[in-house]
């Protein structure tokens, strides 16, 4: 497995790699599920010191009730934003129509990150809500809209509605890319959303395989939620940011070669 992770957010630099494999191949077996998985696949700040250990996913009447093993801040005079955490862990239990996330540590007492997460009747998202323990009058919220059973976009808003993000599928329903816009404001109490706005962050993701996602019930969580979203699993994305004349003000990407075995990633390698 080969990883490399570029980042321009003019003039900054970020670079990261390891690892090596073949990306195609002609097996028909199927994948059924992830007992562990390297954290770099998923969604994670990119300056984040690697590491060699996975994350480990315990199921309870296959429903994924823990995830140990999370990204934690440090001392960013170390070179790095955050680095990877056995001892913290993530506790997930359900009710009828809804889930609850709670990031914990093995070392200290206590919990954070609290995340409720409430499903349409056929089990898909319909809402996420983000709890401060500091602030809980303040709660960001995703709410997520849907054509035809899709997942086509979500608007993320507290007690303001700050961005929304469409997502485009091509013909094999693997995403093509998600758009995310932000409104302006009229006044304090008046958003105004211009779908058209050049204002915008775009995430492309490419080189998809063939093979059938093994990740889309992971789509609960955040870090995991991009590569849920497709039918076949990505070796790259792209995002592009521009400003309100459309000018392209940062991009990055992260790219893998993911290790094959009998046809299949191998995503604890």
């Amino acid at each position: 497995m080969k990883i490399h992770k570029i980042l321009f957010l003019l003039p900054i630099l970020f670079l990261a790699g390891c690892g090596s494999d073949d990306e195609n191949s002609n097996s028909t077996e199927v994948a059924t599920g992830i007992s562990s998985y390297r954290f770099y696949y998923m969604d994670y700040p990119l300056d984040t010191q690697q590491s060699p250990e996975n994350v480990d996913v315990v199921y309870n009447d296959g429903k994924i009730v823990k995830l140990i093993g999370d990204v934690s801040a440090v001392d960013p005079n170390t070179g790095y934003s955050h680095i990877f955490n056995k001892n913290a862990y993530t506790e997930v239990s359900y009710a009828s129509n809804t889930a609850t996330i709670i990031d914990k540590s093995v070392i200290n007492e206590g919990e954070w990150n609290k995340q409720f997460v409430e499903f349409t009747a056929d089990g898909k998202l319909k809402y996420k809500i983000y709890v401060d323990n500091l602030q809980p009058l303040i709660r960001d919220t995703i709410q997520y809209f849907y054509e035809n059973g899709i997942l086509k976009s979500y608007e993320r808003h507290n007690r303001r509605f700050y961005e929304k993000s469409e997502i485009f599928y091509n013909a094999n329903a693997d995403v093509d890319s998600i758009v995310t816009r932000y409104p302006y404001y009229v006044s304090p109490q008046q958003p105004t959303f211009n779908p058209a706005s050049k204002e915008r962050v775009v995430r492309k993701f490419k080189k998809f395989d063939n093979k059938t996602n093994p990740f889309q019930v992971f789509v609960i969580f955040d870090e995991a939620f991009n590569r849920s979203l497709s039918a076949h699993n990505y070796s790259k994305w792209e995002e592009f940011k521009y400003d309100y004349d459309g000018h392209e003000i940062g991009n990055s990407f992260t790219e893998w070669t993911f290790i094959r075995e009998n046809g299949m990633i191998n995503f604890g390698l």
